[in-house]
């Protein structure tokens, strides 16, 4: 079951932060429907791992087309980016604003974010096509 703004059990127990994974993994354990919530735009490492385990897709996006990479590549969050581009997760994705993680870590100015995008892949100055598709995986983590 879902609040009204959407977020499952398990979309508030992986936004939590740390300290909730064991709570996650019994959700998950109890058979939580990962593809309901949007908890892969969290920044817990080992939550993300978690979820990509139980079938959650690597560039799953928000109302507003972010993916999880961009959310983490925008906060910094390093082993986060790390595992997701690892994981296949796309450097190049363009959400509704016509931004790409590469863009959202320069504005931010993560530099190591940054290079990592740009180890893996990522183009500078490339023209952005906007692609917003939002789906009803948004669950309010704006």
């Amino acid at each position: 079951h879902a609040d009204r703004s959407g977020r499952t059990p398990l979309d508030l127990a992986a936004f939590s932060g740390r300290g909730r994974l064991s709570v996650c993994r019994l959700l998950l354990d109890q058979g939580a429907a990962v593809e309901q919530g949007n908890s892969l735009c969290l920044l817990m490492r080992q939550v993300v791992e978690l979820l990509l385990n139980h079938g959650v897709e690597v560039n799953m996006v928000d109302q507003q087309g972010r993916t999880a990479l961009m959310t983490a590549a925008s906060e910094g969050h390093m082993t986060t980016v790390q595992f997701l581009v690892d994981h296949g997760a796309s450097v190049e994705h363009v959400d509704c604003s016509g931004m790409r993680p590469l863009d959202r870590a320069v504005g931010c100015r993560n530099t190591s974010a940054v290079i990592a995008l740009l180890k893996k892949g990522a183009k500078i100055g490339r023209n952005r096509t906007q692609q917003c598709f939002p789906t009803i995986l948004f669950f309010g983590f704006t």
